[in-house]
């Protein structure tokens, strides 16, 4: 049995959060397709059998390419998935990083004092981070590394939010995983101890413009949504403004300069 849904369905899905858990979520997907008014839709395939599983790697970058049709790559570090040469020699589009040695990732969250989370299960099972398009998911990072190649590289740091620049009236079990940036606007994906997760503003956690019922959901919709503005070489259709979430651009302060876009 299988249901399609556009990113309306999907965006009024995600918000009743009440009433979806993460079964309702199903963990398989197939490729986009394209509808006659170009409007990106997911064909999402309805598996009870894995619909609860925890994500693990392959999930993730399995999930990245049936959402946006860019096939995960293997590189050092991780995957890189559709190479953007206008931008530089060792640029891609998306990023996802090797899942982290469970010893670095408890012994992180204790020097921060924070207990049993679940994405502390999605850093060891399932990735150590990712960037895609103007979105991260945040990682533990033992020591910086700054050399350019053809490897990965290093998930932004999980101190970023969490050890420095927390946001105000974020509850102390809860934790910022993740950051979106627009113009001169910036939203941190925070996720509490059900999963469920919120794209708050980076200053006040109280400031909440959207969430979701977890985060395969928040993946699916987010990076289908970022990736519906890029043209199949991973170059920008919109502006920096229009890249953060809608809901999300009343945080803009400055005005993003005019210019021609492709």
């Amino acid at each position: 049995m299988e249901q399609i849904y556009d990113y309306a369905v999907m965006n009024a899905i995600s918000a009743s959060s009440n009433k979806w858990t993460e079964a309702d979520i199903p963990l398989t997907t197939t490729l986009r397709t394209l509808s006659a008014s170009t409007s990106v839709k997911l064909r999402y395939s309805i598996d009870v059998k894995l619909a609860g599983k925890i994500m693990t790697l392959p999930d993730i970058t399995a999930l990245i390419a049936s959402v946006t049709g860019h096939p995960a790559m293997k590189a050092s570090g991780g995957y890189v998935m559709c190479a953007t040469p206008h931008v530089g020699e060792f640029s891609y589009l998306g990023r996802v990083y090797d899942p982290v040695c469970p010893k670095l990732a408890y012994k992180w969250a204790e020097l921060q004092q924070i207990g049993k989370h679940p994405y502390l299960t999605f850093l060891t099972e399932a990735a150590n981070g990712l960037r895609y398009a103007n979105i991260s998911l945040y990682g533990v990072v033992a020591q910086f590394d700054r050399s350019i190649g053809p490897h990965v590289g290093q998930p932004i740091s999980l101190d970023y939010g969490n050890v420095f620049g927390r946001p105000s009236g974020l509850s102390a079990d809860s934790m910022v995983i993740g950051g979106i940036v627009g113009w001169s606007s910036k939203g941190h994906y925070v996720m509490d101890q059900t999963g469920a997760v919120s794209l708050v503003n980076c200053l006040d956690a109280d400031d909440i413009v959207t969430d979701w019922p977890n985060l395969r959901a928040m993946l699916i919709s987010e990076i289908g949504r970022v990736t519906e503005l890029h043209d199949v070489n991973g170059q920008e259709l919109v502006s920096a403004t229009e890249l953060m979430h809608p809901a999300g651009r009343v945080w803009e302060t400055e005005d993003e300069p005019r210019k021609t876009v492709h």
